[in-house]
């Protein structure tokens, strides 16, 4: 029986691209740094502040004015955004599954997005909440701990390879949903537990 799901939150709860590509394309040009395919693939995934770390080491400019490029970028496509896991988390409380957003995105910019589509969890665990060097993994070890759930009572939910690894580290099964960063083959030589084409099917496997 799965007592907790854990979900990745851009490109995975919310079709957060718009905010995404326009945050990564406005550091870019504030930093004279040359955008690219490979460049924002790198993008996507790591913690907000790696990210914010990066284009500060390039430029030199204040961390201050950096993620406040990034907050104006992404928080202005909100509108253009999707909620993909509407008619699912509902189905989840129903079934009193404890539903924790475990994103390397941060709270101003994650807090928005819910507010704005009125997303409701248990648990919200952004890149402020974690320590400098701590992994989605360790924390959700901590949880797993303080909640008193087993590891086979626990999903982890993503879109990316990345979210495969850091599922296999804590010992817990990971669904992934591809959104088009990877190819299906290259996510699947990670070998998640689950491939679905959209998070409503997790009703099926719970």
């Amino acid at each position: 029986m799965i007592r907790i799901i854990f979900f990745d939150f851009d490109l995975t709860l919310v079709n957060s691209m718009p905010g995404v590509k326009a945050s990564y394309l406005a550091l870019c040009r504030i930093t004279g740094e040359k955008p690219s395919k490979n460049g924002f693939k790198k993008y996507c995934g790591p913690k907000v502040s790696k990210n914010i770390e990066h284009f500060y080491r390039i430029s030199g400019l204040s961390k201050k004015q950096l993620i406040e490029t990034f907050h104006k970028a992404y928080i202005s496509k909100i509108p253009e955004m999707r909620f993909y896991a509407k008619d699912l988390l509902p189905k989840l409380k129903q079934r009193k599954i404890k539903i924790v957003i475990i994103t390397n995105n941060d709270d101003i910019a994650t807090k928005a997005v819910c507010r704005h589509f009125k997303i409701k969890y248990n648990l919200l665990i952004t890149d402020d909440e974690m320590k400098k060097y701590e992994a989605k993994h360790d924390m959700m070890h901590k949880l797993l701990g303080k909640f008193r759930i087993h590891k086979s009572e626990a999903l982890y939910v993503g879109d990316q390879i990345i979210d495969v690894r850091e599922a296999h580290k804590t010992g817990i099964r990971s669904v992934i949903v591809p959104r088009g960063l990877f190819h299906r083959a290259y996510i699947l030589s990670y070998h998640p537990d689950f491939m679905l084409s959209n998070l409503n099917k997790i009703i099926k496997i719970i």
